[in-house]
């Protein structure tokens, strides 16, 4: 069979199993193993390329949730606040936006996603904004 049209149907069993409310993550190695299968790979070769794309998205999925949790001490150990409160003081008001996108661009430099850096920047972003009186609509539209 055509691996595009086994990959859509095992999708497509995937999804239907969620709205049927089984566990996502049995739904989509369901979904993996029969789309593998109906390719034509074998379960040998099926089983060994899941474990391969496991190895591979884990180190990615691992920085998210690292950034999660800092981005959760952050907020609740009020580092967050005083993080802004230098960033304010030291750049000055006029400048401050320009050292929160240079905070990003260190972050990202250094080999981390841009996801994350904006999920660990964002609290930082906000207490800015609160510092400087400025509606949250406006500190993320402009």
């Amino acid at each position: 069979m055509n691996s595009a049209i086994a990959v859509a149907i095992g999708l497509t069993l995937a999804i239907i199993l969620i709205l049927k409310k089984c566990h996502p993550v049995y739904a989509l190695i369901l979904g993996a193993v029969v789309s593998g299968l109906m390719s034509g790979w074998g379960f040998d070769l099926t089983i060994k390329e899941m474990f391969s794309g496991v190895r591979d998205i884990s180190p990615a999925i691992v920085r998210i949730l690292a950034a999660g949790v800092l981005t959760g001490v952050l907020v609740k150990t009020g580092a967050a606040d005083k993080i802004a409160l230098t960033i304010v003081e030291k750049a000055g008001r006029r400048n401050v936006f320009l050292a929160l996108a240079l905070s990003v661009f260190i972050l990202t430099g250094v080999g981390v996603f841009i996801d994350v850096a904006v999920i660990t920047v964002a609290p930082i972003a906000i207490m800015i904004g609160k510092e400087m009186a400025c509606p949250r609509e406006k500190c993320f539209w402009h």
